[in-house]
């Protein structure tokens, strides 16, 4: 058991699992680490993750003190500490490290940003599990099970949706952060992408109940995205300086207001504007599902 964490008892079946030491923050820590968390994920220009950010905050306002909290992450980039758990502290919070099969070869990986995004609080994993095959917890012990930031890098999703069926308590949530859309990142552990349609079979046939599907972001973030990643086609120079200029300074912000205008997620839709041809072109989906 972690330094950082104390033992509980699932009530139904008397056994013991370690939590987060609780901690209840001020306002101006919560502040200072959700400022934080924009700046990790670099929201001013990934629109998307501001949902993530906002449904966790969500989440937060919701719990109670006895509700358990089961979080697996990628928390071994960040220096072994989960990125939401600062807002979650408050209730019987319980910190899962699932660690990239390729782990060791990226120490470091993110470690650096976490420090400069000022305001961070890191809360410690208090143990270690394989998302897709062993959480280091009992059945039937979770209200809440979250899954946000890993599933793309998860090679069995159908093992990773047994696992949470298996540890959510009967009525138990769980709220899943699915990318549709993204650059091959921390390879080789980048595996899937998902539509709405072939998630929420996986779930279905793990038997989950879909209760909310959310579409996050639309078409205008994923035009930024690419438009951020050609940058990266430029050498050094003067090209690539007005490659960069034309990006972030001319499209990314016409496209926040297109994506704020027309899209779900970062604004209020403008449903007056008739467009007839609109299709969903999501770059993730938040969905909730039910036991």
């Amino acid at each position: 058991m972690s330094a950082e964490s104390v033992p509980s008892k699932d009530k139904e079946n008397d056994m013991a699992f370690p939590v987060a030491k609780n901690r209840i923050l001020t306002d101006q820590e919560r502040d200072g680490h959700i400022a934080a968390l924009h700046a990790l994920f670099k929201t001013k220009t990934r629109f998307e993750f501001r949902k993530v950010i906002e449904r966790a905050q969500e989440l937060s306002a919701m719990l109670r003190p006895d509700d358990v909290v089961v979080d697996v992450a990628r928390n071994y980039p960040y220096g072994g500490t989960s990125i939401f758990g600062p807002l979650f502290t408050h209730a019987q919070y319980v910190p899962i490290d699932s660690p990239l099969e390729n782990a060791d070869e990226r120490v470091g990986y993110l470690k650096e940003l976490v420090p400069e995004a000022g305001g961070y609080i890191g809360i410690p994993s208090v143990a270690k599990g394989k998302i897709d095959a062993r959480v280091p917890m009992p059945d039937n012990s979770a209200d809440y099970y979250l899954i946000l930031n890993i599933v793309e890098h998860v090679k069995d999703p159908a093992g990773m949706l047994a696992e949470c069926r298996r540890i959510l308590k009967p009525g138990g949530t769980a709220i899943v952060y699915a990318p549709n859309v993204r650059e091959e990142h921390q390879v080789p552990c980048d595996y899937f992408r998902y539509t709405r349609y072939g998630f929420v079979h996986l779930a279905t046939q793990a038997g989950l109940t879909v209760k909310h599907t959310e579409p996050v972001s639309g078409v205008f973030d994923v035009v930024g995205m690419a438009l951020q990643h050609a940058i990266g086609y430029f050498p050094e120079g003067q090209e690539r300086e007005e490659m960069t200029r034309f990006v972030m300074e001319e499209m990314m912000p016409k496209l926040e207001g297109w994506e704020k205008r027309f899209c779900s997620s970062i604004g209020e839709n403008d449903t007056t504007v008739p467009v007839p041809d609109r299709k969903e072109f999501p770059v993730a989906y938040l969905f909730t599902l039910r036991k």
